[in-house]
């Protein structure tokens, strides 16, 4: 047969299917694929800068709150208890930072007794709920849970999402590090209301007690020691008043009395003179020349 009668049997045959076909019903749309179940948002991998779902914030006690949200595979595993343990000794520091941190496994998996060797809260999530929500994928084709770790702050932003299976204590070092970021240490006064403000430098007068100088007056009584409360406004031993005590009035010295002149002295008297040749005998009442 020849090809051109041979496209023309198959058009007419297309053309019979067509006329005997039924119509398509009023309202209905052929379909064109399947309809997922779930919203495009369940299904989006958290990013930095994004913000964290309020559901998932409220499920787990941390909305409005700086929040670390560590998922884990399951009670008593090597490397899982590694991570809960790391995170319980760093609980001083986080609530140091006002961090609340949060563990996250299977319900499943979960097991009380290993909740309870912790200072960390453990959350049992059922049916991996809120694992799906935020679409954490698992390791080597889904045999592992993921291990993932979120840092989020008071308004819901995430400040780091963290994801390493094999690393299991990297995790505490990478949210301690974030969360200091996110609450600086604290220096000084917190709370107050004039925030950074601070005083000028000024340097204010003092009102000690002032040093009196007397004048040195020659011959001058000693001044007796002051008695009684001193540079007190109102008594008391308090020092640094603006009230002194009240100077020493000079004391006038006492005239000096006129130098006696010299006394002349008396001419002396001269000796008797000794006779040439005399000798003088002394002896009882009568003296021989």
């Amino acid at each position: 047969m020849h090809t051109s009668h041979m496209l023309l049997l198959a058009a007419g045959s297309a053309a019979s299917v067509a006329a005997f076909a039924p119509a398509p019903l009023a309202g209905l749309r052929p379909a064109t694929g399947r309809t997922s179940t779930c919203s495009a948002a369940a299904l989006k991998m958290l990013k930095t800068g994004e913000t964290f779902p309020d559901e998932v914030a409220g499920a787990l006690g941390v909305k409005g709150k700086n929040a670390v949200v560590f998922f884990f595979g399951a009670d008593g595993s090597p490397s899982c208890s590694k991570e809960v343990s790391a995170f319980s000794s760093a609980a001083a520091d986080f609530k140091a930072l006002n961090f609340e941190v949060v563990g996250v496994r299977n319900a499943k998996e979960a097991k009380g007794e290993f909740a309870q060797r912790y200072d960390t809260r453990l959350v049992a999530d059922e049916g991996n709920a809120l694992r799906n929500r935020l679409d954490i994928k698992g390791d080597f084709f889904g045999a592992l849970a993921g291990r993932e770790t979120y840092v989020i702050d008071k308004a819901g932003s995430v400040k780091l999402v963290f994801n390493d299976q094999f690393k299991p204590e990297e995790h505490v070092s990478q949210a301690l590090a974030m969360a200091k970021t996110v609450t600086p240490a604290k220096s000084g006064r917190q709370g107050s209301i004039f925030g950074s403000f601070s005083l000028p430098n000024i340097a204010l007068p003092t009102f000690g007690t002032q040093a009196v100088t007397v004048p040195l007056v020659k011959n001058a009584a000693p001044t007796p020691a002051p008695t009684g409360r001193q540079g007190s406004i109102r008594g008391g031993n308090r020092q640094g008043s603006m009230r002194s005590a009240p100077a020493a009035a000079p004391v006038k010295a006492a005239p000096v009395a006129a130098k006696a002149a010299p006394a002349k002295a008396a001419p002396a008297k001269a000796a008797p003179a000794k006779a040439a040749g005399a000798k003088v005998v002394r002896g009882g009442n009568r003296v021989v020349r």
